[in-house]
Protein backbone atom coordinates (compact mmCIF):
# COMPACT_ATOMS: atom_id res chain seq x y z
CA UNK A 1 0.00 0.00 0.00
CA UNK A 2 1.24 3.49 -0.78
CA UNK A 3 2.37 5.59 2.16
CA UNK A 4 0.16 8.59 2.99
CA UNK A 5 1.73 12.06 2.81
CA UNK A 6 3.55 13.28 5.89
CA UNK A 7 3.90 16.72 7.45
CA UNK A 8 7.33 18.12 6.61
CA UNK A 9 9.27 21.30 6.00
CA UNK A 10 6.99 22.31 3.17
CA UNK A 11 4.14 22.63 5.66
CA UNK A 12 5.97 25.02 7.99
CA UNK A 13 5.06 28.23 6.08
CA UNK A 14 1.39 27.23 6.13
CA UNK A 15 1.45 26.41 9.84
CA UNK A 16 3.32 29.66 10.58
CA UNK A 17 0.74 31.65 8.62
CA UNK A 18 -2.08 29.82 10.43
CA UNK A 19 -0.51 30.77 13.78
CA UNK A 20 -0.20 34.45 12.80
CA UNK A 21 -3.75 34.43 11.45
CA UNK A 22 -5.10 33.04 14.72
CA UNK A 23 -3.16 35.62 16.75
CA UNK A 24 -4.54 38.40 14.53
CA UNK A 25 -8.09 37.13 15.08
CA UNK A 26 -7.79 36.68 18.85
CA UNK A 27 -5.61 39.68 19.70
CA UNK A 28 -8.30 41.59 21.59
CA UNK A 29 -8.69 38.70 24.03
CA UNK A 30 -5.15 39.21 25.29
CA UNK A 31 -5.58 42.94 25.92
CA UNK A 32 -9.07 42.59 27.42
CA UNK A 33 -8.49 42.81 31.17
CA UNK A 34 -11.10 40.41 32.47
CA UNK A 35 -11.86 36.73 32.93
CA UNK A 36 -14.78 34.31 33.01
CA UNK A 37 -16.51 33.25 36.26
CA UNK A 38 -15.21 29.69 36.13
CA UNK A 39 -11.61 30.88 36.39
CA UNK A 40 -12.27 31.29 40.13
CA UNK A 41 -13.71 27.78 40.30
CA UNK A 42 -10.60 26.20 38.79
CA UNK A 43 -8.39 28.27 41.09
CA UNK A 44 -10.30 27.08 44.15
CA UNK A 45 -9.99 23.38 43.31
CA UNK A 46 -6.57 23.38 41.63
CA UNK A 47 -4.48 25.81 43.67
CA UNK A 48 -1.67 24.22 45.63
CA UNK A 49 -2.55 20.59 44.97
CA UNK A 50 0.15 18.05 44.25
CA UNK A 51 0.52 16.15 41.01
CA UNK A 52 -0.72 13.02 42.78
CA UNK A 53 -3.88 14.88 43.83
CA UNK A 54 -4.37 16.13 40.28
CA UNK A 55 -4.07 12.57 38.97
CA UNK A 56 -6.67 11.46 41.53
CA UNK A 57 -9.25 13.48 39.60
CA UNK A 58 -9.45 10.47 37.28
CA UNK A 59 -11.22 8.67 40.15
CA UNK A 60 -13.86 11.37 40.78
CA UNK A 61 -16.59 9.61 38.83
CA UNK A 62 -19.53 11.06 40.76
CA UNK A 63 -19.03 14.67 39.62
CA UNK A 64 -21.51 16.24 37.21
CA UNK A 65 -18.79 16.35 34.51
CA UNK A 66 -15.99 13.82 34.09
CA UNK A 67 -13.08 15.92 32.79
CA UNK A 68 -9.93 14.86 34.68
CA UNK A 69 -7.60 16.00 31.88
CA UNK A 70 -8.68 19.59 32.64
CA UNK A 71 -7.60 19.23 36.29
CA UNK A 72 -4.21 17.93 35.23
CA UNK A 73 -3.74 20.76 32.75
CA UNK A 74 -4.55 23.35 35.41
CA UNK A 75 -1.98 21.74 37.68
CA UNK A 76 0.59 21.94 34.86
CA UNK A 77 -0.37 25.55 34.11
CA UNK A 78 0.02 26.60 37.73
CA UNK A 79 3.66 25.50 37.66
CA UNK A 80 4.38 28.18 35.03
CA UNK A 81 1.71 30.87 35.36
CA UNK A 82 0.55 32.83 38.42
CA UNK A 83 -3.19 32.68 39.04
CA UNK A 84 -3.59 36.43 38.43
CA UNK A 85 -1.58 36.33 35.21
CA UNK A 86 -4.61 36.50 32.95
CA UNK A 87 -2.57 36.89 29.77
CA UNK A 88 -0.54 33.83 30.70
CA UNK A 89 -3.62 31.67 31.20
CA UNK A 90 -5.17 32.94 27.98
CA UNK A 91 -1.98 32.06 26.15
CA UNK A 92 -2.09 28.53 27.59
CA UNK A 93 -5.69 28.19 26.44
CA UNK A 94 -4.74 29.64 23.07
CA UNK A 95 -2.06 26.97 22.67
CA UNK A 96 -4.76 24.31 22.90
CA UNK A 97 -6.78 26.12 20.22
CA UNK A 98 -3.69 26.23 18.00
CA UNK A 99 -3.16 22.50 18.57
CA UNK A 100 -6.71 21.84 17.37
CA UNK A 101 -6.08 24.02 14.29
CA UNK A 102 -2.88 22.13 13.50
CA UNK A 103 -4.76 18.83 13.88
CA UNK A 104 -7.40 19.98 11.38
CA UNK A 105 -4.63 20.95 8.94
CA UNK A 106 -3.00 17.53 9.42
CA UNK A 107 -6.29 15.70 8.82
CA UNK A 108 -6.91 17.53 5.55
CA UNK A 109 -3.38 17.18 4.17
CA UNK A 110 -2.40 13.68 5.28
CA UNK A 111 -5.73 11.82 5.43
CA UNK A 112 -8.15 13.46 2.99
CA UNK A 113 -6.01 14.13 -0.12
CA UNK A 114 -6.30 17.88 0.37
CA UNK A 115 -3.56 20.30 -0.73
CA UNK A 116 -1.80 22.35 1.92
CA UNK A 117 -3.81 25.45 1.08
CA UNK A 118 -7.02 23.48 1.73
CA UNK A 119 -5.74 22.56 5.19
CA UNK A 120 -4.92 26.21 5.87
CA UNK A 121 -8.32 27.39 4.64
CA UNK A 122 -10.20 24.78 6.68
CA UNK A 123 -8.34 25.58 9.90
CA UNK A 124 -8.66 29.34 9.33
CA UNK A 125 -12.41 29.08 8.75
CA UNK A 126 -12.73 27.11 11.98
CA UNK A 127 -10.63 29.61 13.94
CA UNK A 128 -12.69 32.57 12.75
CA UNK A 129 -16.07 31.21 13.86
CA UNK A 130 -17.58 33.27 16.73
CA UNK A 131 -18.44 30.16 18.76
CA UNK A 132 -14.73 29.30 19.05
CA UNK A 133 -13.76 32.50 20.92
CA UNK A 134 -14.80 31.38 24.43
CA UNK A 135 -12.04 28.79 24.13
CA UNK A 136 -9.55 31.52 24.93
CA UNK A 137 -11.57 34.02 26.95
CA UNK A 138 -13.23 31.53 29.28
CA UNK A 139 -11.71 29.11 31.74
CA UNK A 140 -13.08 26.37 29.51
CA UNK A 141 -10.21 26.93 27.10
CA UNK A 142 -8.98 23.41 27.65
CA UNK A 143 -12.18 22.25 25.90
CA UNK A 144 -10.09 22.26 22.74
CA UNK A 145 -8.08 19.31 23.96
CA UNK A 146 -11.04 17.05 23.15
CA UNK A 147 -11.32 18.56 19.67
CA UNK A 148 -7.65 18.07 18.85
CA UNK A 149 -7.57 14.47 20.09
CA UNK A 150 -10.85 13.61 18.36
CA UNK A 151 -9.38 14.86 15.07
CA UNK A 152 -6.22 12.83 15.66
CA UNK A 153 -8.28 9.76 16.58
CA UNK A 154 -10.36 9.98 13.41
CA UNK A 155 -7.33 10.59 11.20
CA UNK A 156 -5.33 7.72 12.68
CA UNK A 157 -8.31 5.39 12.45
CA UNK A 158 -8.90 6.33 8.82
CA UNK A 159 -5.25 5.72 7.97
CA UNK A 160 -5.48 2.33 9.68
CA UNK A 161 -8.35 1.34 7.38
CA UNK A 162 -5.87 1.71 4.49
CA UNK A 163 -3.12 -0.26 6.25
CA UNK A 164 -2.54 -3.86 7.21
CA UNK A 165 -0.63 -5.98 9.68
CA UNK A 166 1.24 -4.39 12.55
CA UNK A 167 0.90 -0.91 11.05
CA UNK A 168 -2.88 -1.23 11.08
CA UNK A 169 -2.78 -2.50 14.67
CA UNK A 170 -0.46 0.31 15.81
CA UNK A 171 -2.50 3.08 14.17
CA UNK A 172 -5.75 1.70 15.63
CA UNK A 173 -4.17 1.52 19.09
CA UNK A 174 -3.00 5.13 18.84
CA UNK A 175 -6.50 6.16 17.70
CA UNK A 176 -8.00 4.37 20.73
CA UNK A 177 -5.63 6.17 23.11
CA UNK A 178 -6.55 9.51 21.49
CA UNK A 179 -10.22 8.64 22.04
CA UNK A 180 -9.61 7.96 25.74
CA UNK A 181 -7.85 11.32 26.15
CA UNK A 182 -10.64 13.11 24.28
CA UNK A 183 -13.32 11.43 26.40
CA UNK A 184 -11.49 12.34 29.62
CA UNK A 185 -11.41 15.95 28.39
CA UNK A 186 -15.08 16.39 27.50
CA UNK A 187 -18.15 14.19 27.20
CA UNK A 188 -18.78 15.41 23.63
CA UNK A 189 -16.34 12.68 22.53
CA UNK A 190 -18.88 10.01 23.48
CA UNK A 191 -20.04 9.80 19.87
CA UNK A 192 -16.54 9.03 18.53
CA UNK A 193 -17.18 5.24 18.30
CA UNK A 194 -20.35 5.87 16.32
CA UNK A 195 -18.46 8.12 13.91
CA UNK A 196 -15.66 5.58 13.53
CA UNK A 197 -18.29 2.97 12.72
CA UNK A 198 -19.50 5.28 9.94
CA UNK A 199 -15.88 5.66 8.75
CA UNK A 200 -15.44 1.89 8.48
CA UNK A 201 -18.77 1.50 6.69
CA UNK A 202 -17.95 4.24 4.18
CA UNK A 203 -14.47 2.89 3.49
CA UNK A 204 -15.80 -0.64 2.99
CA UNK A 205 -18.50 0.65 0.61
CA UNK A 206 -16.72 3.39 -1.33
CA UNK A 207 -12.94 2.99 -1.14
CA UNK A 208 -12.18 0.67 -4.04
CA UNK A 209 -8.39 0.98 -3.61
CA UNK A 210 -8.21 0.07 0.09
CA UNK A 211 -11.36 -1.91 0.84
CA UNK A 212 -10.83 -3.81 4.11
CA UNK A 213 -12.80 -6.87 5.15
CA UNK A 214 -15.90 -5.98 7.11
CA UNK A 215 -15.11 -8.39 9.97
CA UNK A 216 -11.69 -6.77 10.44
CA UNK A 217 -13.40 -3.42 10.87
CA UNK A 218 -15.82 -4.87 13.42
CA UNK A 219 -12.89 -6.17 15.46
CA UNK A 220 -11.16 -2.79 15.25
CA UNK A 221 -14.30 -1.00 16.46
CA UNK A 222 -14.82 -3.31 19.44
CA UNK A 223 -12.39 -1.58 21.88
CA UNK A 224 -13.92 1.83 21.10
CA UNK A 225 -17.49 0.69 21.77
CA UNK A 226 -16.34 -1.24 24.86
CA UNK A 227 -15.48 2.08 26.54
CA UNK A 228 -19.09 3.31 26.38
CA UNK A 229 -20.65 0.89 28.93
CA UNK A 230 -17.67 1.50 31.23
CA UNK A 231 -18.31 5.25 31.00
CA UNK A 232 -22.00 4.68 31.67
CA UNK A 233 -21.63 2.47 34.75
CA UNK A 234 -18.52 4.08 36.25
CA UNK A 235 -19.58 7.71 35.76
CA UNK A 236 -23.07 8.39 34.45
CA UNK A 237 -24.94 6.19 36.94
CA UNK A 238 -23.02 7.79 39.82
CA UNK A 239 -24.03 11.38 38.99
CA UNK A 240 -26.54 12.65 41.55
CA UNK A 241 -30.20 12.51 40.41
CA UNK A 242 -31.44 15.91 39.27
CA UNK A 243 -27.97 17.16 38.34
CA UNK A 244 -29.28 17.84 34.84
CA UNK A 245 -32.55 19.74 34.58
CA UNK A 246 -34.93 18.63 31.84
CA UNK A 247 -35.48 22.27 30.87
CA UNK A 248 -31.91 23.56 31.19
CA UNK A 249 -29.17 23.97 28.60
CA UNK A 250 -27.57 20.74 29.87
CA UNK A 251 -29.93 17.82 30.23
CA UNK A 252 -29.92 14.05 30.14
CA UNK A 253 -33.63 13.67 29.40
CA UNK A 254 -35.44 14.36 26.16
CA UNK A 255 -37.03 17.79 25.85
CA UNK A 256 -38.46 17.79 22.35
CA UNK A 257 -39.17 21.50 22.21
CA UNK A 258 -35.51 22.28 22.91
CA UNK A 259 -34.31 19.45 20.68
CA UNK A 260 -36.22 20.82 17.71
CA UNK A 261 -34.99 24.34 18.47
CA UNK A 262 -31.41 23.02 18.58
CA UNK A 263 -31.85 21.26 15.24
CA UNK A 264 -32.78 24.58 13.68
CA UNK A 265 -30.33 26.92 15.33
CA UNK A 266 -27.27 24.66 15.52
CA UNK A 267 -27.56 23.60 11.89
CA UNK A 268 -27.54 27.28 10.91
CA UNK A 269 -24.70 28.10 13.33
CA UNK A 270 -22.59 25.44 11.60
CA UNK A 271 -23.14 27.34 8.34
CA UNK A 272 -22.20 30.66 10.01
CA UNK A 273 -25.77 31.88 9.66
CA UNK A 274 -27.28 33.42 12.80
CA UNK A 275 -30.72 34.57 11.65
CA UNK A 276 -33.64 32.91 13.42
CA UNK A 277 -31.34 31.04 15.78
CA UNK A 278 -32.56 31.99 19.22
CA UNK A 279 -34.37 29.38 21.29
CA UNK A 280 -37.48 30.64 19.49
CA UNK A 281 -37.73 31.83 15.90
CA UNK A 282 -38.64 35.35 17.03
CA UNK A 283 -35.53 35.82 19.17
CA UNK A 284 -32.58 37.82 17.85
CA UNK A 285 -29.17 36.19 18.18
CA UNK A 286 -26.48 38.79 18.90
CA UNK A 287 -24.24 37.57 16.05
CA UNK A 288 -27.13 37.86 13.59
CA UNK A 289 -25.86 40.74 11.47
CA UNK A 290 -26.15 41.15 7.68
CA UNK A 291 -22.45 40.66 6.99
CA UNK A 292 -22.31 37.46 9.06
CA UNK A 293 -25.41 35.97 7.51
CA UNK A 294 -24.43 36.92 3.95
CA UNK A 295 -20.96 35.47 4.50
CA UNK A 296 -22.47 32.25 5.79
CA UNK A 297 -24.91 31.96 2.89
CA UNK A 298 -22.17 32.68 0.32
CA UNK A 299 -19.88 30.07 1.91
CA UNK A 300 -22.66 27.46 1.97
CA UNK A 301 -23.41 28.08 -1.72
CA UNK A 302 -19.69 27.78 -2.53
CA UNK A 303 -19.43 24.49 -0.63
CA UNK A 304 -22.53 23.03 -2.32
CA UNK A 305 -21.57 24.10 -5.86
CA UNK A 306 -17.89 23.14 -5.71
CA UNK A 307 -18.51 19.75 -4.10
CA UNK A 308 -21.28 18.95 -6.57
CA UNK A 309 -18.97 19.76 -9.47
CA UNK A 310 -16.01 17.89 -7.98
CA UNK A 311 -17.96 14.70 -7.26
CA UNK A 312 -19.47 14.76 -10.74
CA UNK A 313 -16.03 15.12 -12.34
CA UNK A 314 -14.29 12.64 -10.02
CA UNK A 315 -16.63 10.25 -8.15
CA UNK A 316 -13.75 9.10 -5.92
CA UNK A 317 -14.30 12.30 -3.89
CA UNK A 318 -17.64 10.94 -2.69
CA UNK A 319 -15.82 9.25 0.20
CA UNK A 320 -14.33 12.49 1.55
CA UNK A 321 -17.66 14.28 1.13
CA UNK A 322 -19.50 11.53 3.00
CA UNK A 323 -16.85 11.41 5.75
CA UNK A 324 -17.13 15.12 6.56
CA UNK A 325 -20.91 15.34 6.19
CA UNK A 326 -21.15 12.37 8.56
CA UNK A 327 -18.71 14.08 10.95
CA UNK A 328 -20.97 17.13 11.17
CA UNK A 329 -24.14 15.06 11.59
CA UNK A 330 -22.81 12.55 14.14
CA UNK A 331 -21.08 15.09 16.38
CA UNK A 332 -24.17 17.33 16.35
CA UNK A 333 -26.25 14.58 17.94
CA UNK A 334 -25.24 15.19 21.56
CA UNK A 335 -25.43 19.03 21.38
CA UNK A 336 -28.86 18.82 19.77
CA UNK A 337 -30.10 16.37 22.40
CA UNK A 338 -28.53 17.83 25.54
CA UNK A 339 -26.85 21.15 24.71
CA UNK A 340 -27.77 24.54 23.39
CA UNK A 341 -24.90 26.98 23.86
CA UNK A 342 -22.98 28.57 21.00
CA UNK A 343 -19.70 26.73 21.65
CA UNK A 344 -21.39 23.32 21.66
CA UNK A 345 -20.99 23.17 17.88
CA UNK A 346 -17.19 23.44 17.95
CA UNK A 347 -16.54 19.72 17.42
CA UNK A 348 -19.14 19.18 14.64
CA UNK A 349 -17.94 22.41 13.00
CA UNK A 350 -14.66 20.66 12.12
CA UNK A 351 -16.40 18.60 9.44
CA UNK A 352 -18.01 21.59 7.76
CA UNK A 353 -14.80 23.61 7.97
CA UNK A 354 -12.98 20.88 6.06
CA UNK A 355 -15.72 20.80 3.42
CA UNK A 356 -15.32 24.57 3.12
CA UNK A 357 -11.51 24.42 2.93
CA UNK A 358 -11.53 21.95 0.04
CA UNK A 359 -14.33 23.81 -1.80
CA UNK A 360 -12.52 27.15 -1.41
CA UNK A 361 -9.23 25.79 -2.74
CA UNK A 362 -10.98 24.31 -5.79
CA UNK A 363 -12.64 27.65 -6.48
CA UNK A 364 -9.28 29.39 -6.04
CA UNK A 365 -7.55 27.00 -8.44
CA UNK A 366 -10.21 27.80 -11.06
CA UNK A 367 -9.09 31.45 -11.15
CA UNK A 368 -6.95 31.62 -14.33
CA UNK A 369 -4.43 34.38 -13.60
CA UNK A 370 -1.90 34.20 -10.75
CA UNK A 371 -2.43 37.91 -10.03
CA UNK A 372 -6.15 37.35 -9.50
CA UNK A 373 -5.43 34.31 -7.34
CA UNK A 374 -3.11 36.35 -5.13
CA UNK A 375 -5.68 39.12 -4.84
CA UNK A 376 -8.44 36.63 -4.02
CA UNK A 377 -6.36 34.97 -1.29
CA UNK A 378 -5.40 38.33 0.24
CA UNK A 379 -9.00 39.54 0.16
CA UNK A 380 -10.25 36.33 1.77
CA UNK A 381 -7.82 36.30 4.69
CA UNK A 382 -7.97 40.05 5.36
CA UNK A 383 -11.76 40.03 5.16
CA UNK A 384 -12.00 37.03 7.46
CA UNK A 385 -9.67 38.65 10.01
CA UNK A 386 -11.69 41.89 10.09
CA UNK A 387 -15.01 40.05 10.29
CA UNK A 388 -13.73 37.71 13.00
CA UNK A 389 -12.35 40.61 15.06
CA UNK A 390 -15.68 42.41 14.77
CA UNK A 391 -17.45 39.26 15.99
CA UNK A 392 -14.96 38.85 18.82
CA UNK A 393 -15.62 42.44 19.94
CA UNK A 394 -19.33 41.66 19.91
CA UNK A 395 -18.72 38.53 21.98
CA UNK A 396 -16.70 40.44 24.58
CA UNK A 397 -19.00 43.44 24.93
CA UNK A 398 -22.46 42.20 23.92
CA UNK A 399 -22.25 38.41 24.11
CA UNK A 400 -23.90 36.09 26.60
CA UNK A 401 -21.01 36.39 29.09
CA UNK A 402 -20.22 40.08 28.55
CA UNK A 403 -21.90 40.95 31.86
CA UNK A 404 -19.57 38.57 33.70
CA UNK A 405 -16.58 40.17 32.00
CA UNK A 406 -17.78 43.60 33.20
CA UNK A 407 -18.34 42.32 36.73
CA UNK A 408 -14.76 41.02 36.83
CA UNK A 409 -13.01 43.79 34.89
CA UNK A 410 -11.38 45.61 37.82
CA UNK A 411 -11.67 43.26 40.77
CA UNK A 412 -8.03 42.11 40.61
CA UNK A 413 -6.49 45.56 40.18
CA UNK A 414 -8.89 47.37 42.56
CA UNK A 415 -10.30 44.92 45.12
CA UNK A 416 -12.97 46.35 47.45
CA UNK A 417 -10.73 46.00 50.52
CA UNK A 418 -6.93 46.07 50.58
CA UNK A 419 -5.56 42.54 51.05
CA UNK A 420 -3.69 43.42 54.24
CA UNK A 421 -6.91 44.72 55.85
CA UNK A 422 -9.08 41.75 55.13
CA UNK A 423 -8.35 39.88 58.35
CA UNK A 424 -8.76 36.24 59.29
CA UNK A 425 -11.46 33.93 57.88
CA UNK A 426 -13.77 36.72 56.69
CA UNK A 427 -17.43 36.28 55.81
CA UNK A 428 -18.17 38.11 52.55
CA UNK A 429 -21.68 38.93 51.42
CA UNK A 430 -21.75 39.60 47.66
CA UNK A 431 -24.67 41.82 46.72
CA UNK A 432 -26.40 40.56 43.59
CA UNK A 433 -27.67 44.03 42.76
CA UNK A 434 -28.25 43.00 39.16
CA UNK A 435 -30.32 39.95 40.09
CA UNK A 436 -28.39 37.62 37.78
CA UNK A 437 -27.68 34.75 40.18
CA UNK A 438 -24.68 33.21 41.87
CA UNK A 439 -22.87 31.74 38.86
CA UNK A 440 -21.78 35.17 37.69
CA UNK A 441 -19.80 35.82 40.88
CA UNK A 442 -16.94 33.39 40.54
CA UNK A 443 -19.17 30.39 39.83
CA UNK A 444 -21.44 30.53 42.89
CA UNK A 445 -19.39 32.57 45.30
CA UNK A 446 -15.70 31.94 44.81
CA UNK A 447 -14.85 35.29 43.21
CA UNK A 448 -13.09 36.82 46.21
CA UNK A 449 -11.27 33.65 47.19
CA UNK A 450 -9.69 34.04 43.75
CA UNK A 451 -9.29 37.83 44.06
CA UNK A 452 -7.34 37.54 47.30
CA UNK A 453 -5.77 34.16 46.51
CA UNK A 454 -7.05 32.75 49.77
CA UNK A 455 -9.10 29.71 50.67
CA UNK A 456 -10.49 30.85 54.03
CA UNK A 457 -13.10 33.31 52.73
CA UNK A 458 -16.72 32.32 53.11
CA UNK A 459 -18.76 33.96 50.36
CA UNK A 460 -22.53 34.25 50.18
CA UNK A 461 -24.38 35.76 47.24
CA UNK A 462 -27.29 37.79 48.62
CA UNK A 463 -30.05 39.99 47.17
CA UNK A 464 -29.88 43.79 47.08
CA UNK A 465 -28.97 45.38 50.41
CA UNK A 466 -32.53 46.26 51.40
CA UNK A 467 -33.82 42.78 50.55
CA UNK A 468 -31.33 40.66 52.54
CA UNK A 469 -33.50 38.41 54.77
CA UNK A 470 -33.34 38.66 58.59
CA UNK A 471 -31.58 35.32 59.13
CA UNK A 472 -28.70 36.34 56.84
CA UNK A 473 -28.48 39.75 58.53
CA UNK A 474 -28.21 38.07 61.90
CA UNK A 475 -25.55 35.70 60.61
CA UNK A 476 -23.55 38.62 59.20
CA UNK A 477 -23.77 40.61 62.46
CA UNK A 478 -22.70 37.61 64.50
CA UNK A 479 -19.55 37.08 62.50
CA UNK A 480 -16.47 38.86 63.94
CA UNK A 481 -15.02 39.71 60.52
CA UNK A 482 -17.82 40.31 58.01
CA UNK A 483 -17.88 42.39 54.81
CA UNK A 484 -20.57 43.47 52.36
CA UNK A 485 -19.21 43.96 48.84
CA UNK A 486 -21.15 45.92 46.22
CA UNK A 487 -20.84 46.87 42.55
CA UNK A 488 -21.15 50.52 41.55
CA UNK A 489 -22.62 51.78 38.29
CA UNK A 490 -19.21 51.49 36.58
CA UNK A 491 -18.92 47.82 37.62
CA UNK A 492 -16.21 48.54 40.17
CA UNK A 493 -16.33 46.70 43.47
CA UNK A 494 -16.44 48.60 46.76
CA UNK A 495 -16.90 47.86 50.44
CA UNK A 496 -20.49 48.59 51.47
CA UNK A 497 -20.18 47.13 54.96
CA UNK A 498 -20.90 50.44 56.73
CA UNK A 499 -24.05 50.98 54.65
CA UNK A 500 -25.26 47.46 55.37
CA UNK A 501 -24.57 47.79 59.12
CA UNK A 502 -26.38 51.14 59.17
CA UNK A 503 -29.38 49.69 57.36
CA UNK A 504 -29.55 46.84 59.90
CA UNK A 505 -29.24 49.26 62.84
CA UNK A 506 -32.06 51.40 61.47
CA UNK A 507 -34.21 48.33 60.99
CA UNK A 508 -34.76 48.97 57.28
CA UNK A 509 -36.42 46.08 55.48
Amino acid sequence: MSSPPKIGRGDLPYLAFLTLFAFAVYWEVFVYDSFGPETALYYFYSDGISFAQAIRSFLYFQLMWYRPITSVLYWVGEQFVGWHNLVGWKLLHFVTVLAALYAIYWLVVTCLRGPRLAGLLAASWFAAQPNVYPGVMEAAGFDFVHIGFTVLCAGLYLRATRSSGWRMFGLTTLAWLCFLIALCSKEAALTVPLYLGVVSLLVVCFDSKHRPAWYREVLRLAPFFAVLPLYYFLHYTKVAPGAFSSSGPYRSGANWGMILANVRKMSLWILRIYSFTGDTVREHMYHSKPVNNLTGIAAAVLVAVMWFRRVRQDPSWRLEAALMLSWTAVFLMLPIYGGGFLWHINLPLVGYSILFGLAAVWAWEAVPAIQWRTAAAALFFLGLVFLARHNLHTELYDGMHSLAFRINHSVLSRPPVAPDRLGKAPLVFIEDRLGVGGWWYGCFGILFNYTYLRHDLEEVVVPQLAAVPPDLRARWLAHPNAYFFRLDDQFNWRDGSAEFRSAIAQGKP
